[in-house]
């Protein structure tokens, strides 16, 4: 048997799943960087960093807010401000890392309806953007 902490990306959702707000996917879905890149663009998107506080200090996607996963219950009233009328994205370092995507199921649980996560995570994001800090 071998064990490893490595997994698989999560496949990403067609570029329609954010362009028609009329048709919802029934769960969160994984996006790609251009599609975040295209929401943040549209002001349609709260980004979600579901790291811990000191990591979201080191460096997080510009604009996004800091909802550690492992602290959920101590960030309820965060939660409950989010809107309902955008995007809510989750994301965290990337694979092996899947408190965004563990977050973006939480979220839709919760009843938020358009929930997906950046499953590539601030990895990802730092190959080609800028992080704040």
């Amino acid at each position: 048997i071998r064990i490893t902490l490595e997994r698989p990306a999560a496949a990403v959702a067609a570029d329609s799943t954010f362009a028609n707000d009329e048709v919802l996917p029934a769960e969160p879905v994984a996006l790609s960087k251009t599609q975040l890149k295209e929401l943040l663009a549209r002001d349609a998107v709260v980004v979600i960093d579901a790291r811990s506080a000191a990591e979201f200090a080191s460096g997080h996607i510009s604009g996004a807010i800091n909802i550690p996963f492992d602290h959920l219950g101590e960030h309820i009233d965060n939660v409950d401000a989010l809107p309902a009328d955008k995007w809510l994205v989750s994301y965290c370092e990337g694979p092996p890392c899947d408190k965004g995507q563990q977050l973006a199921f939480v979220l839709a649980d919760m009843g938020f309806d358009k929930v997906a996560y950046y499953d590539a995570g601030l990895d990802d994001w730092t190959t080609t953007e800028d992080v704040a800090q």
